[in-house]
């Protein structure tokens, strides 16, 4: 499965440097934010320059489906910790026109 994460050129250049390692939304520590669709992904308040694309197997991407407290899913949305994510490098960069 295709998930995409959003950025500006300075998450690009650490995620290349270092993988995804910091979290900018304060109720997800060690994880990073992916939708299953670019559109999904760029939405929000920060700068949203790039894509980067991450495939990981959809048994476990699913695994990590934000739900909701009543169980619901969250619009498509995934919180995946950093090791996860990290361990399905290589990554894709797409710059957004």
């Amino acid at each position: 499965m295709q998930l995409f994460h959003a950025t500006d050129l300075t998450g690009v250049q650490g995620i290349r440097a270092d993988g995804f390692r910091i979290s900018h939304v304060g109720d997800s520590a060690g994880c990073a934010w992916f939708a299953d669709s670019p559109e999904g992904a760029s939405t929000g308040s920060a700068a949203r320059e790039w894509l980067v694309i991450v495939d990981l197997a959809d048994a476990q991407a699913h695994e990590y489906l934000y739900r909701f407290e009543d169980g619901e899913p969250y619009l498509g949305n995934f919180c995946i910790p950093f090791e996860v994510v990290n361990a399905a490098s290589p990554f894709r960069f797409v710059k957004v026109p």
